[in-house]
């Protein structure tokens, strides 16, 4: 499946990203508020991203453990969404916060249809 990236924030350019045939495509999204990612392209599109860069870098892994389980809670229903990165790379992340990511995804990640 290709993988579409929408660096910074994609907003205002939902509605015009969504003509894909159901299934067709990724969106791996930066700085997108995944609530309204999810409300336009979830029926459609797969999504995923947004946890950022700088709190995998930065942040604590309790943070980014929360962070993603926020995520999840938010773009779950229905399926169709993938725990990631909100870049193409975790080059310079912390090894316990990409750790806790992971722990956040199979933790909270396993949802019904």
């Amino acid at each position: 499946m290709p993988t579409l990236f929408a660096e910074g924030g994609f907003e205002t350019r939902l509605a015009l990203v969504n003509e894909f045939p159901k299934g067709a495509v990724n969106w791996l999204f930066d700085r997108t508020e995944m609530g309204r990612a999810k409300k336009a392209l979830g029926d459609r599109c797969c999504i995923s991203g947004n946890v950022p860069a700088s709190l995998l870098a930065t942040g604590s892994p309790r943070e980014v453990k929360d962070y993603s389980r926020k995520i999840i809670e938010l773009c779950s229903e229905g399926g169709g969404f993938i725990l990631a990165a909100g870049t193409n790379s975790v080059e310079g992340s912390n090894i316990d916060n990409l750790r806790a990511m992971a722990e956040a995804a199979e933790e909270y990640g396993v949802y019904a249809k």
